[in-house]
């Protein structure tokens, strides 16, 4: 932009040259032009200026072409995805990895990099392993350890491909052990007699080499933690239910090397809250008030705790002691078994908001002579006391 400032600048210099030149030619150039009058007189004379020049106007300068846009990459700029992932040898601290080539997008391959997934651990690692289509994998490995491996090509530019076939891998809990094989994942992990607070787990039972000796019974919180809840013989345990906390169970074989089998699939389960029951309705007082060998007098009180009154009533009770009532005042009962039933007389039908009824029962016992353990009115279960 300098150079085409410079070019503008130095033309408009020029025209101004040129006119400064052409101005006393045409002033002191002009022509007397004889005009004739009307008639004698004087002769008239007229001085005739020609036009000024026209002013050449500057160049424009000349026109910039846009730059060229640098291309997106496309699919076709990235290697391809690498294949066939395979295992080769699975040590307790190394997995052997086997895979076909990428072929080359835009630019040349760079190498490899392999992503390992511990199991319930929720953290990926990315390791680069140069331009080979093997490997003797050790960064991250542990003993007894489940993964998912897979491998993505990269060029120098940094493009990466998408992400090969995924392998899983079971480490051994030791390599010089005479039993370095992990056990079969157990199947068929299913909850039943689920309640609110607690649920029993069960699965098939896992086949060993050698054999399994136990199960042992995970709690995950979904991110990275797992906690073993307990190891067991059989195919079944019972775990708790907690409602702060994600209900997430898994189960693994055990063999006597310690070797662990890759997991179950999880199961979810929830946890409810107990309800709160409502507040009871209703009160009875139950009282002994006279007893002697085989017989008894005792007084039963109904107390309305509603704040609108109770307009007909039935209360239900049994004895535990095998008392039979032989009469009763100020109701109409009746009995079956142990079960008692007494109901209102027309005159006291309605238990006034926070008011009371009573009605005596002369009764048998034999044995012994405990009170009813609980009463409802009109369906109702009440407090006692």
């Amino acid at each position: 932009m300098r150079g085409i400032s410079s070019i503008v600048a130095s033309r408009g210099l020029l025209s101004g040259l040129l006119a400064a030149v052409v101005l006393p030619v045409a002033v002191f150039g002009s022509v007397l032009v004889a005009v004739p009058g009307a008639g004698a007189g004087p002769t008239a004379w007229s001085a005739t200026k020609p036009p000024p020049p026209t002013p050449t106007p500057p160049a424009p300068p000349p026109p910039t072409s846009p730059p060229t846009p640098t291309p997106s990459p496309t699919g076709s700029d990235r290697p391809t995805t690498p294949t066939n992932l395979a295992v080769v040898a699975v040590r307790s601290n190394s997995v052997t990895l086997s895979w076909t080539a990428s072929t080359p997008g835009c630019c040349p391959l760079l190498g490899y990099d392999v992503g390992v997934w511990r199991a319930f651990n929720d953290v990926i690692s990315l390791s680069h392993v140069g331009d080979v289509t093997t490997v003797v994998f050790t960064s991250g490995i542990r003993p007894a350890s489940q993964y998912t491996i897979q491998v993505y090509a990269r060029d120098v530019d940094g493009r990466t491909s998408s992400a090969s076939n995924s392998v899983l891998v079971m480490t051994p809990a030791t390599d010089t052990g005479p039993d370095t094989t992990p056990p079969q994942t157990p199947a068929d992990l299913a909850a039943r007699d689920v309640t609110g607070s607690s649920a029993e787990l069960t699965w098939s039972a896992a086949t060993d080499d050698v054999g399994v000796t136990g199960y042992q019974v995970y709690r995950f919180d979904g991110w990275y933690t797992s906690t073993l809840l307990a190891t067991v013989t059989g195919t079944s345990h019972r775990v708790d239910l907690v409602l702060s906390r994600r209900n997430i169970f898994y189960v693994r074989a055990v063999d006597a090397a310690g070797n662990l089998s890759i997991a179950t699939p999880t199961i979810t389960l929830e946890a409810t809250a107990t309800p709160t029951p409502a507040p009871p309705t209703c009160q009875v007082s139950y009282a002994v008030q006279a007893q002697w060998r085989g017989g008894f007098i005792a007084e039963v009180t109904i107390h309305n705790l509603e704040s609108a009154p109770v307009d007909g009533w039935t209360l239900t009770f049994a004895y535990s002691d095998g008392q039979r009532v032989r009469t009763a005042w100020n109701t109409r009962h009746a009995q079956s078994g142990a079960t008692v039933t007494a109901r209102d007389l027309r005159w006291n039908r309605t238990i006034p908001a926070g008011g009371s009824v009573s009605f005596g029962i002369l009764g048998t016992w034999r044995g012994g002579n405990a009170p009813p353990a609980g009463f409802t009115l009109n369906d109702k279960p009440c407090a006692t006391g």
